[in-house]
């Protein structure tokens, strides 16, 4: 299975990784996500149509 995971930063103090974690995103995290989000996408369309022509494989 492939999986595609995202950085998502340290809170300075170990009490607010929960909320850190499970928090909204910033205004300026959203606008620096977006961007990867387009690339993610794009990574995986390509490997979907690169999967369909070629032989099966293991994954």
């Amino acid at each position: 299975m492939l999986r595609l995971r995202v950085g998502i930063g340290r809170p300075t103090h170990p009490s607010m990784v929960q909320a850190h974690v499970l928090g909204c995103f910033s205004p300026e995290e959203q606008e620096l996500l977006s961007p990867v989000l387009d690339q993610a996408t794009d990574l995986l369309l390509d490997h979907i149509r690169a999967r369909s022509q070629g032989p099966p494989s293991s994954l």
